[in-house]
């Protein structure tokens, strides 16, 4: 694992989604990463000596309280937590994705509310590479692994899990979170991002390693193709705009999940940022989906940008 130190420019937004129709350039160019608020973890009750014939009551799993903060929509917040964004509005029916306030508190749901991510099966082998993370002024650290697919078989479900490890071995923190889409076809690559929140100490290692790889053809959802083009790109240092169009092989009038992925680079060809933003739309005939984003660099002038794409259609 490498650990950049420097200063960041503009929101941030590594690793965020949002609508389409809130893409657009953020008012404030402070990156502001994601502060939580972490329910305390239950101490499992003592089991008597003698059995009992009345069962100990099992604590009801407690929601996580995320705190919205600056540049943050109810997309990005699903992704930050590996949920689908449909299964967070359902647990925060009070909440308007589209005017969303700093300050508000967004429910996480727990338990078997929240989708597992691995874990359940062995998963596809699938290559991890070691993170690259950059620390920021707030003493956090951004964290990108790139999942490589040499396997014959396309694959989903894709997540990966970051640790932190202090001087004496020990874990001190650790994430699973899925990567930026959710297909990885045959001999292609996609990220996966998380943020530590400060202050992480310095002499720390950070370890990434695959938690979920499952066959495409057995996860249940269908994808299609999605052919974006050539998108129009404005890189201005540690910024870059992206504008295009996404086109589906979706019959008209289906709906169906659209996700755009924006991944920055560096002159050296290193990973220093990513975006997505997601939609779900009902096509018409000859139309395509119009997207613009913006991505930012932790580290460095961004050199260059790729995008990637998928359509799930919404049964």
């Amino acid at each position: 694992m490498k650990i950049h130190v420097g200063l960041l420019f503009g929101v941030a937004v590594l690793g965020a989604c949002i609508p389409f129709d809130q893409a657009g350039q953020p008012a404030d160019a402070q990156l502001t990463p994601w502060h939580t608020v972490t329910a305390a973890s239950s101490v499992p009750a003592e089991i008597p000596e003698t059995p009992s014939s009345t069962s100990t009551p099992v604590p009801t799993p407690t929601p996580t309280i995320h705190i919205v903060t600056l540049g943050e929509t109810i997309s990005s917040i699903a992704l930050r937590y590996g949920l689908d964004m449909n299964t967070l509005l359902a647990a925060n029916p009070a909440i308007d994705p589209y005017a969303l306030i700093v300050g508000d508190q967004v429910i996480i749901p727990a338990g078997s509310d929240q989708p597992q991510i691995g874990g359940l099966t062995e998963p596809l082998a699938l290559d991890v590479s070691q993170p690259e993370c950059f620390r920021t002024p707030e003493g956090g650290l951004w964290c990108f692994a790139v999942l490589n697919n040499s396997l014959d078989e396309a694959a989903s479900n894709l997540a990966v899990t970051f640790k932190v490890i202090n001087a004496s071995s020990e874990e001190v923190d650790s994430r699973t979170v899925p990567a930026i889409l959710n297909k990885l076809d045959p001999g292609e690559t996609l990220p996966a991002s998380v943020y530590f929140t400060g202050p992480v100490p310095a002499d720390v290692n950070v370890t990434s390693s695959l938690a979920s790889a499952y066959s495409a053809s057995q996860s249940g959802k269908t994808f299609l193709s999605v052919d974006t083009g050539d998108p129009a790109v404005e890189i201005s240092g540690r910024m870059a705009k992206v504008t295009g169009e996404a086109v589906t092989a979706a019959d008209p009038g289906k709906t169906v999940d659209v996700w755009v992925a924006a991944l920055a680079y560096d002159i050296h060809g290193n990973l220093v940022g990513l975006r997505r933003v997601e939609n779900r739309v009902t096509l018409d005939e000859g139309k395509g989906l119009n997207f613009n984003m913006y991505v930012y660099s932790a580290s460095g002038e961004i050199d260059s940008v790729i995008i990637k794409a998928e359509a799930i259609p919404v049964k």
